[in-house]
């Protein structure tokens, strides 16, 4: 659904919109992507945030690039 949302979203924009997806639980798989993204000239990145050092190294970089970034939480992890 939230893909799609962003899909929608973006068209009614005229932005164009990549999207990767990553296994859950991975942070080496999740830092890859962000630096990929950064290597790819995004104007802003959306991800599910995983606290691990790897994860946050590749944060850093983001941010030192001023790369815009939105953090998504899974509500349903709260419920558990």
């Amino acid at each position: 659904y939230l893909a799609a949302s962003f899909h929608f979203h973006a068209a009614r924009l005229g932005a164009r919109l990549r999207m990767t997806f990553v296994e859950r639980l991975k942070p080496l798989e999740l830092a890859a992507a962000l630096l990929q993204c950064s290597r790819t000239g995004s104007a802003g990145i959306a991800f599910q945030a995983l606290e691990d050092p790897v994860v946050r190294d590749a944060v850093s970089t983001l941010t030192a690039q001023q790369i815009p970034m939105l953090t998504i939480r899974n509500s349903m992890s709260s419920m558990w």
